[in-house]
């Protein structure tokens, strides 16, 4: 039995005046109240070309038709018959599409506003993956020899296999509108290239132990020299305090070691020493004195040393940003020459093209017009799937709004989606 509550949320969602979102689990009945509130608007004389429906997927464009049509034939009262007999030579006026499709329907009307060929067509799949087939072998290709003049590409070829820098670009070419906004922040946070963060983190090292409090060399002599693992990390401490500090990969190599030493699995700061670490393992006579001593001393600056593991990773990640937005521009300048070549949109450009539009449309007053005395309501199924490129859109789409249109019902939003997917 529906709760009064329940009962006073479906009133509110479906009244027509309201603007609302709905949230609600899989299976709970959105779909189901998003055709109500279309029949709603129906019903209260809207003309369904001034009404927009916006889905994910064609399969779900399709399924919502079918249900608002099948709804409106099967309404058996007398206001509901004339309703039918009034819009059964209008279903064509049902805009009940994907994102895509309302994408692609808008610059066919406004071809030439859009900066756009009249005969525009969209690439289909097969063309699609020919192009970036060919993109993604030509960046394959010239990759190693940008990489002898760029460290930061060398630092992503070095970190990601063939397949997977293949596999990531190609992902990222499906969604190349906003992972290029994406990348572009991401990068701009830390300037420095792979050869300068790896440089920085040598100095910092350096000076890590050489302000150890009783010194490097005595932090060396008075450690658990016996045990295997601190002689190794000895030997890389000696040649630290030189300037043959290795490759990059060296240096990632003994940072990792001195990491273990200083930092716990987790890579926090060390409270005690690594178990490891026996009594046996210092040589002094007074071994239990040094093990105390060295662990006092850890515990003293191993925060100093988090910092620079951090401040080196940190410098790392923005170098191989950067080295995969490089070789992601070579790929992405690629595809979209084959797609000039053809005449041809993808989807992602369908999308951008139709905001740059929207958002251009004051330039165009007779076909801003058009648009906005168009489309007074709006009603967007599973909107948690929604990017922030498509909701500009609708936000462009509706920004006329607070203008005033004219019309009896004042214009509204309705949007239901699942807030755990």
């Amino acid at each position: 039995m529906r709760s009064q509550t329940d009962s006073d949320a479906l009133k509110n969602a479906l009244d027509p005046a309201r603007n609302v979102v709905v949230q609600a689990s899989a299976g709970t009945g959105k779909t189901w109240v998003l055709v109500e509130r279309y029949h709603k608007l129906l019903q209260v004389e809207v003309d369904p070309a001034n009404i927009l429906c916006l889905t994910f997927t064609r399969q779900a464009a399709a399924e919502m038709r079918t249900r608002v049509v099948d709804k409106l034939q099967e309404d058996a009262s007398e206001a509901g018959k004339q309703r039918w007999l009034k819009l059964r030579d209008k279903l064509g006026d049902f805009n009940i599409d994907t994102i895509d499709a309302f994408c692609h329907g808008l610059l066919r009307e406004f071809p030439l506003e859009a900066g756009l060929e009249p005969g525009f067509r969209i690439a289909d799949e097969t063309e699609i993956y020919r192009f970036t087939e060919d993109a993604l072998d030509r960046v394959m290709q010239e990759a190693p020899r940008i990489a002898q003049q760029d460290s930061d590409v060398a630092l992503t070829l070095a970190e990601m296999t063939a397949p997977q820098l293949r596999k990531s670009l190609s992902k990222e070419l499906r969604r190349r509108v906003e992972s290029s906004k994406a990348q572009g922040l991401f990068s701009a946070k830390d300037r420095r290239t792979a050869e300068q963060v790896e440089e920085d983190t040598r100095r910092a090292l350096q000076e890590f132990f050489q302000t150890l409090p009783d010194g490097i060399e005595r932090f060396v002599e008075k450690g658990p020299i016996r045990h295997p693992r601190f002689a190794m990390l000895a030997k890389d401490l000696v040649r630290l305090q030189g300037s043959d500090l290795g490759t990059g990969a060296q240096l990632r190599s003994l940072l990792e070691r001195i990491e273990t030493h200083f930092l716990t699995q987790a890579g926090t700061p060390r409270k005690r020493l690594w178990t490891g670490y026996s009594a046996e393992t210092f040589p002094s006579e007074d071994a239990v004195g040094d093990r105390k001593s060295h662990q006092s001393t850890v515990e003293q600056t191993a925060e100093h040393l988090l910092k620079i593991s951090q401040d080196f990773r940190a410098g790392l990640n923005g170098a191989q940003a950067r080295g995969f937005r490089h070789l992601f521009s070579i790929t992405e300048k690629a595809y979209c020459q084959a797609l000039e070549r053809t005449a041809t949109l993808d989807f992602p450009e369908l999308q951008d093209r139709a905001l740059k539009l929207l958002r251009q449309m004051d330039e165009f007053a007779r076909s801003r017009y058009r648009l906005e005395a168009r489309y007074h309501h709006v009603l967007i199924d599973e909107v948690q799937d929604i990017s922030q490129a498509q909701w500009d859109l609708v936000k462009l789409l509706t920004e006329s709004w607070g203008e005033g249109l004219g019309v009896s019902l004042e214009p509204s939003i309705f949007a239901v989606g699942d807030r755990k997917q």
